[in-house]
């Protein structure tokens, strides 16, 4: 099947997660899929709730390592067709996950030869990307030390060209502890809710003063900000607030989202920059829980170029624009080696309704990947 079909079957194939979906029904088809090429050894990598990743691999010291992950982001609103059922127009393929990443599976799958080539290869095709990374982060548990490649691809790229570094990703919510009072009397009380503003945009200009020259200054979100009167917790741990006017808030609730271009800036380092720009404010950190805590990803434009060459006047993605990609993980786990992104996308659509991808897009990548499979010069 060429890349294009496959793109749409994929596509056909729902692979977001929610309480009745999930990636199991794409990962079968993919694990059978692969099974069927001789040359390489397919097996199945159990993740959680009876969701797995696939491997695939000619040998178990790969110098190649090719990766991809299965799920999408759950369909939105607004989608003028059935998200699920792919249409080719205008020289496109609409579908939910076509830019994000089913056709850049496809571009993989679509150029895997009948024998067997010479370089030594292994595929990793992974779960749960667009949520908590539970995918990668089992694969990179389980075969830190058991391979070690000098190459890792990922075709979650944007209209193939070359992604070479990215911002990391820290978020944690915290729960913050002001002083009740009249609301009559402003200076009776310390108020959870403004205070806590003003600490976090001071916090967001210490952020922003953690930057390198490859990804620019790092970034602060305040995603999430409630609170109220302080009536404790209900039996399900969520904080209970009170909404009474006349009350100066005594406690808020955050979530922050942080994306760090420095590798000294950790969620370790947030928090203790955060607890003292709260204290200043006459508040207090009294509890945090962090979500992820991802580092930022950055290889060399030189360490690349056997690879670049294979594509004639290859373009680069703009790191400074770009969200976090879990292609981090694997280039830390593996000694920080070369790693890089190329993929079909269309990087104005993803997370989108009416996602798209162009079709030249799709034939470019599968040609780029016929290329590097059978071209082990450039490993």
């Amino acid at each position: 099947m060429n890349a294009v079909d496959l793109t749409k079957k994929l596509i056909s194939i729902p692979s977001y997660v929610d309480s009745s979906t999930n990636e199991r029904e794409i990962a079968e088809y993919v694990y059978q899929y692969l099974s069927k090429i001789s040359w390489l050894t397919t097996v199945k990598q159990n993740v959680e709730n009876n969701r797995f990743n696939v491997i695939a691999y000619s040998s178990m010291s790969p110098k190649l390592l090719l990766v991809g992950h299965l799920d999408t982001v759950q369909p939105s609103a607004n989608w003028q067709t059935s998200p699920t059922q792919p249409i080719q127009k205008n020289n496109t393929i609409i579908g939910l996950g076509s830019s994000d990443m089913k056709s850049g599976l496809a571009a993989i799958l679509s150029s895997l030869p009948k024998k067997k080539p010479a370089t030594e290869l292994m595929i990793l095709f992974y779960v749960d990307e667009e949520y908590d990374f539970a995918g990668m982060q089992r694969f990179t548990q389980e075969y830190q030390n058991k391979i070690q490649p000098q190459l890792i691809v990922s075709a979650d790229g944007d209209d193939c060209a070359f992604g070479y570094a990215c911002r990391g990703l820290i978020e944690f919510s915290a729960i913050i502890k002001g002083k009740s009072g009249h609301a009559a009397n402003p200076d009776s009380g310390i108020n959870a809710i403004t205070n806590t503003t003003t600490a976090i945009k001071q916090l967001t200009r210490k952020i922003k003063t953690y930057s390198s020259p490859e990804l620019g200054a790092s970034t602060l979100n305040l995603a999430y900000l409630s609170g109220g009167q302080n009536q404790g917790f209900n039996q399900q741990g969520q904080l209970e607030l009170g909404r009474q006017g006349n009350i100066i808030p005594d406690i808020a609730e955050i979530i922050i989202d942080i994306r760090p271009a420095n590798q000294s800036l950790t969620a370790k380092q947030v928090v203790k920059l955060l607890r003292s720009e709260l204290e200043k404010n006459g508040l207090k950190l009294i509890q945090t829980k962090i979500r992820h805590d991802l580092g930022a990803w950055i290889t060399k434009k030189q360490d690349l170029l056997k690879v670049t060459r294979l594509v004639n006047n290859p373009k680069f993605i703009n790191p400074n624009n770009r969200g976090y990609v879990d292609l981090q993980m694997l280039w830390q786990t593996f000694n920080q080696i070369a790693c890089t992104t190329y993929g079909p996308g269309d990087p104005a659509c993803p997370h989108q309704p009416n996602e798209y991808v162009p079709i030249k897009n799709i034939n470019q990548a599968s040609k780029f990947y016929k290329l590097l499979i059978s071209s082990p010069d450039t490993i």
